[in-house]
């Protein structure tokens, strides 16, 4: 039976030549990924920034998406973010946290809801 060999037996390949080359190639990769850190810092979402998140379902079929965010954008909430997910008519917003107590978050989630209208229901409505 022959077996199979991918790497002949006599191979010698010398790592330890490298060895410079390669500590100057990951201290740069550090260095260069600390610099990137300070520069633009860390994408928090809301689990830890704080703010609103709601699943709506289209009920007259499939999200606009494009058309909603403007609707939504129009009512000055501060970073929006829409997200389809699921099925086409499912969508996800999520709303940065609004200044102010929970009276606050309560009227921005009043606001989205009556932007989106009757064609749209909410199945979800979390803030954090």
């Amino acid at each position: 039976m022959m077996r199979l060999k991918l790497v002949p037996s006599e191979t010698t390949i010398d790592f330890m030549k490298l060895r410079p080359a390669a500590l100057v190639f990951s201290t740069i990769l550090v260095l260069a990924s600390l610099g990137m850190f300070l520069i633009s810092g860390l994408n928090l979402g809301i689990d830890f920034k704080g703010g609103i998140l709601l699943e709506a379902r289209s009920t007259s079929g499939p999200a606009d998406v494009s058309g909603l965010r403007g609707d939504l954008e129009q009512l000055e909430l501060g970073d929006i973010n829409l997200q389809g997910f699921g099925t086409e008519t499912d969508i996800l917003i999520r709303v940065q946290r609004q200044e102010g107590d929970e009276k606050a978050q309560i009227a921005a989630i009043e606001a989205i809801t009556q932007s989106l209208g009757s064609d749209y229901e909410i199945r979800r409505t979390e803030f954090v």
